[in-house]
């Protein structure tokens, strides 16, 4: 199955450029997480493996919704650029296979708070119900990652600690 996400990828190329723009362009919206930490963690690992099926779901649908909004973003694809929509579809296939509800992790809730970024950014209709819809997902994966806790105290390695807040 992801082999088969994987096949809908852009290239190397186009990724790097939609991935730039997502930190670039996008970052108003803030950013799930930092430019180098998705490049060294999600792009090049990514990119350079032979096979996705051993790669984690999470990792794929953060990939994925990233090079979404970063496609939205790029002024020289065109409006609604069916690219953009087929990407953040994957996004969902993969957060789906990750089921972030019964069991998250911190790259699928920056996987599905990129995704709801993108729903921000649409103007169909049925996104403002999705929005809030996966709002409240996120909500509940924040609580159940332990988020909403201080974590001083627990001794947490400073990278942890800094994707925590």
């Amino acid at each position: 199955m992801k082999d088969t996400i994987r096949s809908f990828a852009p290239s190397y190329i186009d990724a790097t450029k939609f991935c730039d723009n997502f930190f670039l362009s996008a970052a108003w919206l803030g950013s799930p997480c930092t430019r180098d930490h998705f490049f060294t963690t999600v792009l090049m690992p990514l990119y350079s493996a032979k096979s996705w099926s051993t790669e984690r779901a999470d990792v794929i649908a953060l990939f994925f919704a990233a090079c979404a909004i970063g496609c939205i973003f790029d002024m020289s694809r065109p409006l609604y650029d069916p690219m953009a929509f087929l990407m953040n579809k994957m996004a969902a296939g993969a957060l789906a296979i990750a089921s972030p509800i019964e069991h998250p992790t911190m790259t699928a809730l920056e996987a599905l708070q990129a995704h709801l970024f993108f729903h921000q950014l649409s103007d169909r209709p049925i996104a403002i119900s999705r929005f809030w819809i996966l709002s409240s997902v996120a909500f509940r994966m924040t609580h159940a990652l332990g988020l909403h806790r201080d974590s001083r105290a627990w001794g947490l390695d400073p990278q942890i600690e800094q994707r925590r807040r």
